[in-house]
């Protein structure tokens, strides 16, 4: 979430708001009309950026098709985790540049210069040019001197609100990199708490490995965080047919299951949506 919206303050500050539109693809359950908006209420912009994860590839590709039908002379713009895995999924005639490595603020930035000047972009990109698609140079990463803070309003407060107050957290936190401190200085008055990130469904992986985890994490006081392995190398090695058929809104970290974790579905989701109400019995029942 912080990555998207420093992106998109990074890409705003290079160009004007009516010329280039970023917006995630799924982000807080965006709706297609999310996207629209920037191509019926004012001027049409030049190139739309769309951000998108491998559980939001298949609706990225049918806003891409939505906004192609609408303005076909807009320029679409992918990144994200999906491009990281499966770029392959966006070589379609809908889309135009697909970043695949580099920091994507300035791969973006920087391929929107260049096309602005009728050049082609030099690197961090797959870039289509009729039904080919050609692969540029590796993608540069952005001086540490120009990271941006992230955009105020890239992330909805209601919306961002609503999911602390789903994962029972006290604060609303984001954490992001800065080289040059932080405008809102709020570590004074929201001290953020240890945190302690457990993947569930690692190879090999056993209930009493968790259970074990759990109960050391929380003597020492940290408040585990579980999410989901889910197995994106899988998605990698598919062909895009392959990709067609299977339902990838399923492929996130909240959302994957698999029975070798050594849980039960319901256990699975006990501990992504609410694991203090699997703390105290399983615990207890795993000392005993």
């Amino acid at each position: 979430q912080a990555m998207f919206s420093a992106a998109a303050q990074y890409v705003r500050d290079r160009f004007p708001a009516d010329q280039v539109a970023i917006e995630a693809a799924g982000f807080h359950g965006a709706t297609e009309r999310t996207v629209i908006r920037h191509f019926v209420s004012g001027p049409t912009p030049d190139y739309l950026v769309l951000w998108c994860r491998p559980w939001e590839a298949r609706f990225g590709l049918e806003m891409a098709r939505t906004v192609r039908s609408i303005s076909p002379t807009t320029r679409i713009v992918v990144w994200g985790d999906a491009c990281n895995f499966i770029p392959l999924y966006f070589q379609r005639p809908e889309f135009d540049l697909i970043v695949v490595n580099g920091d994507p603020e300035r791969v973006i930035a920087d391929a929107v210069d260049r096309l602005g000047q009728v050049l082609a972009p030099e690197h961090g990109v797959l870039c289509r040019d009729g039904q080919l698609w050609h692969t540029t140079d590796a993608g540069k990463v952005l001086d540490p001197e120009f990271w941006p803070f992230p955009a105020p309003d890239a992330i909805d407060p209601a919306v961002y609100r609503l999911s602390r107050v789903q994962r029972s957290k006290s604060t609303d936190d984001l954490s992001f990199m800065v080289s040059r401190g932080c405008p809102i200085n709020c570590a004074g008055w929201c001290p953020t708490p240890p945190k302690a990130y457990v993947q569930i469904g690692l190879p090999g992986q056993t209930r009493a490995d968790l259970l074990h985890t759990l109960r050391v994490l929380t003597d020492l006081g940290i408040k585990p965080r579980f999410t989901g392995s889910t197995p994106f190398w899988k998605l990698a090695a598919m062909s895009m047919h392959e990709l067609d058929q299977i339902d990838l809104r399923h492929w996130d970290r909240k959302s994957y299951y698999d029975p070798r974790c050594g849980l039960s579905h319901r256990e699975f989701y006990q501990l992504i949506t609410s694991p203090s109400s699997f703390t105290v019995e399983d615990l207890q029942a795993w000392a005993a």
